[in-house]
């Protein structure tokens, strides 16, 4: 055994063995924890699974809220109206849409680009793009919400029961003394008319909130998707440039 047989340098062996997860001339398996995208694609996967838990909450909020709707319109109590479960069904719903909604898409999409390879960027960049795209997308389901509860307000309006204004008090004529011994007559009193309660429903406070709900979409909505196309964008895979095979 000669000394070039016996003396070869570790590269050279690494790299002769091909070893799983041993590093290549490329820097390493593209999910390698020693790979410099590995953290900005932990913090892109954490942006979605965290915006699921943000719509998973919506949604079982919501949820809750409409079955007791349902509840009030099945066995109602004293005070519940087949008016206010109706609407408190539409305000479950509310909450419930854009939850559903959120979760099933960032849950998709985490799971599609949890085996894809992933470029080797900054992980400063892809927490600013992330963490701006998820405060955004707070605004955004906040906007949801009250656009709906307010249309659903504008929709069946919120109604209560109003006193009519008193009338002024009518003096009991106080009758003269009969005779002398005799009680003395009681002071003189008032009769007041009974109250006959009006129902008084509001609508133009809803009809506002349909207004600053789709204030709010208006401009959270372009920050979100900006700012997670970016994100997307800065911890996408590189590209293949192999040629396509020749036929």
């Amino acid at each position: 055994m000669t000394d070039e047989q016996t003396e070869r340098p570790p590269e050279a062996t690494s790299r002769s063995e091909g070893a799983p997860g041993a590093p290549t001339s490329r820097g390493g398996s593209p999910h390698d924890e020693r790979h410099p995208g590995r953290s900005a694609f932990a913090i892109a996967q954490l942006y979605y699974y965290v915006a699921a838990v943000i719509g998973m909450g919506f949604l079982v909020g919501g949820a809750i809220t409409a079955l007791s709707g349902v509840r009030q319109l099945i066995l109602p109590q004293a005070d519940d109206t087949h008016r206010e479960a109706v609407r408190q069904i539409l305000h479950g719903a509310a909450f419930v849409l854009p939850g559903a909604a959120t979760l099933w898409w960032h849950l998709r999409e985490a799971t599609r680009r949890e085996h894809r390879p992933f470029a080797p960027a900054f992980w400063g960049r892809a927490l600013y793009f992330h963490l701006v795209a998820l405060v955004a997308l707070a605004f955004v389901m906040g906007g949801v919400v009250s656009t709906l509860a307010a249309a659903a307000d504008a929709t069946l309006p919120q109604c209560y029961e109003a006193p009519v204004p008193v009338p002024e008090p009518v003096p009991f004529p106080v009758p003269p003394p009969i005779g002398i011994g005799l009680p003395a007559p009681s002071p003189p009193g008032f009769a007041y008319l009974p109250l006959h309660p009006g129902r008084v429903c509001v609508t133009g406070d809803a009809t506002a909130r349909v207004a600053n709900g789709g204030v709010i979409l208006l401009v959270a909505v372009p920050v979100w998707l900006w700012h997670l196309r970016l994100g997307r964008r800065a911890t996408a895979p590189p590209r293949s440039t192999t040629p396509p095979p020749s036929a």
